[in-house]
Protein backbone atom coordinates (compact mmCIF):
# COMPACT_ATOMS: atom_id res chain seq x y z
CA UNK A 1 0.00 0.00 0.00
CA UNK A 2 1.50 3.34 -1.01
CA UNK A 3 0.59 6.77 0.21
CA UNK A 4 0.72 9.88 -1.95
CA UNK A 5 3.40 12.37 -0.81
CA UNK A 6 0.94 15.15 0.01
CA UNK A 7 -1.12 12.81 2.21
CA UNK A 8 1.90 11.76 4.25
CA UNK A 9 3.22 15.23 4.97
CA UNK A 10 1.71 17.88 7.17
CA UNK A 11 1.41 21.37 5.70
CA UNK A 12 2.62 24.21 7.90
CA UNK A 13 1.90 27.84 7.06
CA UNK A 14 4.26 30.52 8.36
CA UNK A 15 4.43 34.23 7.64
CA UNK A 16 6.42 37.35 8.44
CA UNK A 17 4.73 40.75 8.07
CA UNK A 18 6.80 43.92 8.37
CA UNK A 19 5.50 47.47 8.18
CA UNK A 20 7.92 50.40 8.35
CA UNK A 21 6.51 53.93 8.65
CA UNK A 22 8.95 55.82 10.88
CA UNK A 23 11.92 56.50 8.60
CA UNK A 24 14.56 59.09 9.38
CA UNK A 25 16.19 61.40 6.83
CA UNK A 26 17.06 60.98 4.03
CA UNK A 27 14.03 58.71 3.62
CA UNK A 28 10.52 60.06 3.78
CA UNK A 29 8.14 58.54 6.32
CA UNK A 30 5.47 56.22 4.97
CA UNK A 31 1.89 56.79 6.07
CA UNK A 32 0.18 53.40 5.75
CA UNK A 33 2.91 50.74 5.89
CA UNK A 34 2.45 49.75 9.54
CA UNK A 35 -1.31 49.54 9.12
CA UNK A 36 -0.96 47.53 5.88
CA UNK A 37 1.32 45.00 7.59
CA UNK A 38 -1.00 44.71 10.62
CA UNK A 39 -3.99 44.05 8.35
CA UNK A 40 -2.07 41.46 6.33
CA UNK A 41 -0.92 39.79 9.56
CA UNK A 42 -4.55 39.48 10.74
CA UNK A 43 -5.69 38.13 7.38
CA UNK A 44 -2.92 35.52 7.29
CA UNK A 45 -3.69 34.38 10.84
CA UNK A 46 -7.36 33.93 9.86
CA UNK A 47 -6.11 31.81 6.93
CA UNK A 48 -4.23 29.49 9.29
CA UNK A 49 -0.75 30.99 9.15
CA UNK A 50 1.49 31.32 12.17
CA UNK A 51 2.36 34.93 11.49
CA UNK A 52 4.85 37.30 13.11
CA UNK A 53 4.30 41.06 12.91
CA UNK A 54 7.10 43.63 13.16
CA UNK A 55 6.44 47.36 13.04
CA UNK A 56 9.20 49.92 12.35
CA UNK A 57 12.06 47.46 12.12
CA UNK A 58 15.62 48.74 12.13
CA UNK A 59 18.15 47.12 9.77
CA UNK A 60 19.45 44.61 12.33
CA UNK A 61 15.88 43.68 13.31
CA UNK A 62 15.07 42.96 9.65
CA UNK A 63 18.12 40.69 9.45
CA UNK A 64 17.18 38.85 12.66
CA UNK A 65 13.58 38.35 11.54
CA UNK A 66 14.64 36.98 8.13
CA UNK A 67 17.17 34.64 9.76
CA UNK A 68 14.59 33.38 12.28
CA UNK A 69 12.07 32.69 9.49
CA UNK A 70 14.69 30.82 7.46
CA UNK A 71 15.73 28.71 10.49
CA UNK A 72 12.09 27.83 11.18
CA UNK A 73 11.49 26.85 7.55
CA UNK A 74 14.66 24.71 7.53
CA UNK A 75 13.63 22.97 10.76
CA UNK A 76 10.17 22.21 9.37
CA UNK A 77 11.65 20.93 6.11
CA UNK A 78 13.95 18.61 8.09
CA UNK A 79 10.79 17.22 9.72
CA UNK A 80 9.42 16.48 6.22
CA UNK A 81 6.67 19.06 6.53
CA UNK A 82 5.25 20.83 3.50
CA UNK A 83 5.83 24.53 4.11
CA UNK A 84 4.00 27.55 2.80
CA UNK A 85 5.91 30.77 3.54
CA UNK A 86 4.65 34.32 3.04
CA UNK A 87 6.79 37.41 3.56
CA UNK A 88 4.97 40.75 3.41
CA UNK A 89 6.94 43.99 3.56
CA UNK A 90 5.51 47.48 3.35
CA UNK A 91 8.03 50.30 3.44
CA UNK A 92 11.01 51.51 1.44
CA UNK A 93 13.19 49.25 -0.68
CA UNK A 94 16.31 49.90 -2.72
CA UNK A 95 17.45 48.14 -5.89
CA UNK A 96 21.23 47.64 -5.85
CA UNK A 97 23.29 45.37 -8.06
CA UNK A 98 20.16 43.66 -9.45
CA UNK A 99 18.83 42.86 -5.97
CA UNK A 100 16.08 44.52 -3.98
CA UNK A 101 16.94 45.31 -0.37
CA UNK A 102 14.45 46.07 2.39
CA UNK A 103 15.19 49.37 4.13
CA UNK A 104 15.12 49.51 7.93
CA UNK A 105 13.88 52.63 9.70
CA UNK A 106 17.42 53.54 10.77
CA UNK A 107 18.97 53.28 7.29
CA UNK A 108 21.27 55.93 5.90
CA UNK A 109 22.48 56.46 2.35
CA UNK A 110 26.02 55.31 3.20
CA UNK A 111 25.01 51.77 4.28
Amino acid sequence: MSMRMEESEEEVRIALCIGNDAYAEPFHPCTTSANDAAEMHKMLERAGFGSSLIINAKNHELDLAKEALLRKAQRLAAENKQIVVVVFFSGHGIDFEKRTHLVGTNATTDQ
